[in-house]
Order: C-alpha cells, then sequence, then structure tokens
C-alpha cells in the first residue's frame, strides 16, 4: 500500500514547484492512477529561514513548520517530506510535533553522495548561509570522512543575492552564470562533487555546467520519499536528530532550542 505523501512547501514556490515534478518523474508507474497520492501545503509566509539561523531565534520557524505538518497529517499525510535544506534545522521539532515520519533532507543528500559518487574526499557546498552556518551538512559528511568546501565570504553573498532574486523575481540568465561561476571556482579548490544544497540552486545549475558531478538535493529527496512512500527498503529514520547524534557519539546539544 503506497503512502500518502505531505509536502511542506512554499520555500520558495518554484523550489516546491521543481520538486512535485521530480516526485511525479521518480515515481515507477504504468498509469495514472499509479501516482503517489500527494498534499502539497505551500506557504511563502513562513519565516525566512536563513534568518531565523543567524540571529539564533529559531521558535517562530518551529512552530509555523511544526502547525503545517500537524495539519498535513491531519489531511491525512502518513509521510512528510520538506524540499527546503535549512528548514532542517528544526527537524527536530517537526518530527516531535507529528506521529508520522519527517525524511531528512540532509542525511538523505550526504548519503547519496557516498553511494553514488565513490565517497569523495572532499564536496562543494552551494547553499543558503543559513544552512552553511548551522553546520548540517558539515555535520553528516563528516560522519563519512568527507570534508565539506563552501563558497568565500564575498561568493557566499553573492549567491545569497541570487537565491533571493530567483525567490521573488524568477529564473535570469545572469543567476545560472554565477551559480556555476560558484561552483567552478569550489572545484579549483578540490570539490569532486557539488551538493546543490539550496532547493533553488538546482534551477539555477545542473551536471552540463559543472566539470563535477552535480547533486540535485531535489531529485535525491524525490527518490527517497518514492522509496519510502511505495516500502521500497526498511523505511524513514524517525529519531529526532538530536537523538540519532547522541547514539552516534555526536553532539546532542547541537541546533536544540
Amino acid at each position: 500500500m503506497k503512502k500518502v505523501v505531505g509536502i511542506i512547501g512554499g520555500m520558495g514556490p518554484l523550489a516546491t514547484a521543481d520538486f512535485f515534478l521530480k516526485l511525479t518523474r521518480a515515481t515507477p508507474v504504468k498509469s495514472e492512477r499509479d501516482h503517489l497520492h500527494v498534499i502539497i501545503e505551500s506557504d511563502p509566509s513562513i519565516p525566512d529561514r536563513t534568518e531565523a539561523i543567524l540571529s539564533g531565534d529559531l521558535k517562530g520557524l518551529a512552530d509555523a513548520l511544526c502547525q503545517i505538518a500537524r495539519r498535513l497529517e491531519r489531511m491525512g499525510a502518513q509521510l512528510i517530506a520538506m524540499p527546503c535544506n535549512n528548514a532542517h534545522v528544526v527537524l527536530d521539532q517537526i518530527r516531535g510535533a507529528v506521529s508520522v515520519p519527517v525524511v531528512d533532507m540532509i542525511e538523505e543528500v550526504a548519503k547519496a553522495v557516498v553511494n553514488g559518487h565513490g565517497h569523495p574526499e572532499a564536496v562543494g557546498l552551494l547553499a543558503t548561509s543559513g544552512t552553511v552556518v548551522s553546520g548540517m551538512y558539515q555535520r553528516d559528511f563528516s560522519r563519512f570522512g568527507i570534508e565539506v568546501l563552501t563558497p568565500n565570504e564575498d561568493e557566499q553573498s553573492r549567491l545569497m543575492q541570487a537565491i533571493y532574486s530567483l525567490k521573488g523575481e524568477g529564473l535570469k540568465g545572469e543567476l545560472c552564470g554565477f551559480a556555476r561561476r560558484c561552483a567552478a571556482s569550489l572545484v579549483e579548490r578540490g570539490a569532486q562533487v557539488i551538493v546543490c544544497g539550496c532547493t533553488e540552486i538546482p534551477l539555477m545549475l545542473s551536471n552540463e555546467d559543472v566539470s563535477v558531478p552535480v547533486v540535485d538535493c531535489n531529485e535525491v529527496l524525490a527518490k527517497a520519499v518514492v522509496r519510502i512512500a511505495f516500502g521500497l527498503h526498511g523505511g524513514v529514520n524517525t529519531l529526532p536528530a538530536s537523538r540519532k547524534r547522541q547514539m552516534d557519539g555526536g553532539d546532542s546539544d547541537e541546533w536544540q532550542e
């Protein structure tokens, strides 16, 4: 029996649409009836994730996302996905607010890199400043002994401008050009894989743009949701991230409220 999928969306709307398209394409079907039942809650009024992380005040963000997760569960969702990387900083709280599994996008991306790209020594991370500062990707990749390279201060500032521009004004050619240059800079510094650690980045960058593999976080999340929804593997870890870190020997207090 397929699970009903709930999507916490709107962060931003174009990224949510991109994720849904990739989820649809990743689903093994012979007719439209074989597709997943998907409930999308796209709310662009969710508090800015990067602002919340940089300010250290995650309560408003956590409250908003928990409310949406509970609403999706009441509507029948049996599995929840959130196509927004930096929102995963409050994954613990969201998982604690519902009784259904919530997929960990960050963990899935790290596993996809390790399993699909020969365990690189270093990856380049293109993400929001909030995601970079949170250390979520650094934490998960460190478990595999993989270094995470990030843009320099000027590049990161310009990347944030590009991300916000795409969220507000849509895709423009100059945004793609800058994303390619930023990725190339990381490759020059030793990145063997580029990780799109923001759901807007895949709209600006593809494998054809870079000399090393590009891992699309939306595509990875879509494939993970399909596997879990169809029961194609053992399921999804539903432990709060802090508890999982404690079991792994990590810092159980990291990014706690």
